[in-house]
């Protein structure tokens, strides 16, 4: 296990809000799950400045390809929802139509396709607290405050830029250091 795995399991694992959050998406016993994006990525960036943010909504993903229905995803997120917290609960199964690809194999396999490495990030207990990380550079970005568009991603350089405009990253964390690639 490297060094920033064991770093930012640690880190999650020292945070009883979002073991809390993990143990509430344990509980919907979805196929793939994992939170994603911001949840870890966030956490990275708060603890390397110095700082506590909220994050907007906690984004679950899973992977089912038997039950594609929006509203499954819109009844999981009620029931979270009821434990106080904003989530947004997506089935990688049939995101591939909402982002113009390709369908995904699995959650994993969307992960690996988000927009900037750091963001590349997901955790989950199964039945361990364990991360995935479609790449060590993602982490290594994460950790070092660096922001760069995911190779994998066609025209990810232009949807990056709209992503730190419209979410605010550079103020909520002046250090980060955005490489466009």
């Amino acid at each position: 296990m490297s060094g920033l795995y064991a770093r930012t399991l640690a880190l999650i694992a020292s945070d009883p809000w979002r073991m809390e959050c993990l143990r509430l998406a344990a509980g919907l016993h979805l196929p793939q799950w994992a939170i994603v994006a911001g949840f870890v990525r966030n956490a990275i960036w708060d603890e390397i400045f110095g700082v506590r943010t909220t994050l907007a909504d906690i984004d679950l993903a899973y992977h089912c390809s038997q039950n594609l229905s929006a509203e499954q995803e819109r009844a999981y997120e009620r029931m979270l929802a009821a434990r106080g917290a904003c989530w947004q609960v997506r089935n990688q199964a049939r995101m591939h139509q909402h982002n113009g690809v390709m369908p995904y194999a699995s959650s994993a396999d969307a992960v690996s396709r988000y927009p900037e490495l750091a963001t590349c990030l997901s955790i989950c207990i199964n039945p361990v607290l364990g991360l995935y990380m479609p790449n060590q550079e993602g982490l290594e970005d994460a950790w070092s405050g660096i922001v760069r568009p995911n190779p994998r991603v066609p025209g990810s350089s232009a949807l990056l830029h709209k992503r730190l405009h419209a979410k605010g990253w550079v103020r909520r964390w002046p250090g980060l250091r955005i490489l466009d690639v």
